[in-house]
């Protein structure tokens, strides 16, 4: 536990009690105790203060610590310690004199009592929340351990087996798969003595999310093994590169016309996972086929008459990239064997290796896309317009993927020009790191409107007259401009709409236009 980085789980712990100097030991004992349950609720929170610490912490101490940076809201009124922040508070808890591993079975006690009835009286939980809960409870008891680990085995070897190419039906397997195994590696403080399951566990993690090449370098469980009893299959992987298609959550809201939020929701997607360098990945979303009405409504404020006429479009199935390319996947792109022109390692104007790539040229980034697919082997592209609007919409007609209006609190433009009756808001002049407003659109894509530009493939041309009803781009008109999508930080918030369409030279570059790529799902 000597990791003390800023985001390290001990910086994130002396963070959280440094706002509590006069009762830091009553705070410490109470992120303890919370640490030990993966999901975490204002009612359970409560009941193991009452439980073991209503003596040193006031009510208001629940509340000071679901609120604080070291928990994230992972559903309705549901919360969880961040990983490293929870693997550094348990291992405090355990060499506690005070508390120590016999607290630690006290709390499992009591956690497993309140699944059971939470199993039985609480929507909020899904099957597998609470599968997780009594797991996580179970390990901590030496009379049920072996029991948690039998079920655990078990429901790793009831998912369907992963030797072959996923195909449609199948990804939804593959990621309870990987739910499980994540679940068991959160676990190996408490599962010493099942080494060959948390090694099975982080095997077939590699292989569901970083491909077939990267896994069979680990060479492990070539052959079944046997784990209390229960025979898990052997990890064979495929002779074709692995392609699994990953759960992951995510939150959205809506606005209404003054930007108050009036929904938000937790939902889930489901992305692939391409590794171009060592910590440098990029995640690709699913993006289902449809029809959509593109362009705007005479009657929508702003609208210019290049968004017209509205038409009907059908979208082929799609994968579209979670974010816009950052400095850190141009850069390594960048390295890579040219194709037909140079690209400049570090064109941007905001410097930061998560923030988005700009300065970038209609011409730099096919030939990014150009690199990016002969290395990997799979046909990466620019999005079509169509296919553009389709995937920011998200299946809404409002104006933007939020609702009647944004707000600078969840869209990076300029907040002195304010759209519908929004009040105005934060102006922050540059570009920020990607996605780190925390809310994505219903499919969940982060920053569709605003922070940059985003390069289309598709010739600009006056209006919708004539262009293909079936999602691919149009290039036969327009000479050398092409489509830009989205806004940018610059830009005041009606121009971001998803409607509104942007233009420019192919050959130009500034510091507000990058691109985020596409997968077609048809050559996978």
């Amino acid at each position: 536990m000597k990791d003390d980085t800023p985001q390290s789980g001990r910086h994130l712990v002396e963070r959280f009690l440094r706002r509590f100097p006069a009762s830091t030991d009553a705070y410490r004992a109470l992120a303890c105790h919370a640490a030990l349950p993966f999901v975490l609720t204002p009612e359970l929170l409560n009941y193991l203060r009452c439980e073991f610490l209503a003596d040193r912490t006031e009510w208001v101490a629940e509340a000071d610590l679901l609120l604080s940076d070291l928990c994230e809201e992972i559903g309705y009124e549901q919360f969880a310690i961040k990983l490293d922040a929870r693997a550094w508070l348990l291992a405090e808890m355990k060499q506690d004199p005070r508390l120590g591993p016999a607290r630690m079975e006290q709390v499992a006690r009591r956690l497993l009592a309140w699944v059971g009835h939470a199993q039985r009286n609480d929507s909020r939980f899904r099957p597998a929340e609470t599968q997780a809960l009594r797991w996580g409870a179970m390990v901590y008891l030496k009379e049920r351990r072996e029991e948690a680990v039998r079920e655990m085995a078990a429901a790793l070897k009831a998912a369907p087996g992963i030797e072959g190419r996923v195909v449609a039906g199948e990804d939804f397997a593959r990621g309870e798969r990987l739910r499980i195994s994540e679940v068991i590696r959160n676990l190996a403080h408490q599962l010493e003595a099942y080494p060959e399951l948390v090694e099975y566990a982080e095997a077939t993690t590699r292989l569901l999310t970083r491909g077939r090449r990267e896994a069979s370098s680990g060479a492990a469980f070539s052959k079944p093994i046997s784990v209390a009893g229960v025979e898990l299959p052997a990890l064979a992987p495929t002779s074709n590169p692995a392609f699994p298609l990953v759960p992951f959550e995510f939150h959205t809201v809506t606005l209404d016309e003054r930007g108050k939020e009036i929904e938000r929701r937790t939902l889930t997607a489901r992305q692939f996972v391409e590794e171009l360098a060592p910590g440098v990945s990029l995640d690709m979303v699913e993006i289902p086929g449809g029809a959509f009405l593109m362009g705007s409504p005479e009657s929508e404020e702003g609208r210019m008459d290049r968004e017209g006429p509205q038409h009907e479009v059908t979208v082929p199935p799609f994968f579209i990239g979670k974010f816009t390319i950052t400095q850190a996947q141009w850069r390594v792109v960048a390295g890579w064997e040219k194709v037909e022109i140079d690209l400049k390692p570090a064109p941007s104007n905001f410097k930061g290796d998560d923030r988005p790539v700009e300065n970038v040229s209609w011409f730099d980034v096919k030939e990014f896309c150009a690199r990016l697919s002969k290395k990997t082997e799979r046909q990466y592209r620019l999005p079509s317009e169509a296919e553009w609007e389709y995937a920011c919409r998200a299946g809404t007609t409002t104006p933007f993927a939020f609702g009647k209006t944004i707000t600078p609190e969840i869209v990076n433009y300029d907040g002195n020009y304010p759209y519908a009756k929004a009040k105005k808001g934060k102006y922050r002049e540059e570009t920020i790191v990607v996605g780190s407003l925390g809310v994505a659109n219903a499919f969940g894509l982060y920053d569709m409107h605003g922070n940059v530009w985003e390069w289309c493939e598709d010739a600009f041309v006056d209006n919708y007259e004539g262009v293909p009803v079936d999602g691919s781009a149009r290039l036969s008109e327009g000479g050398s401009s092409r489509v830009l999508r989205g806004g940018s930080y610059f830009n005041s918030a009606v121009v971001c709409r998803a409607a509104l369409r942007g233009r420019d030279d192919a050959r130009n570059r500034y510091h507000y236009r990058g691109v985020r790529v596409v997968v077609s799902a048809r050559t996978l």
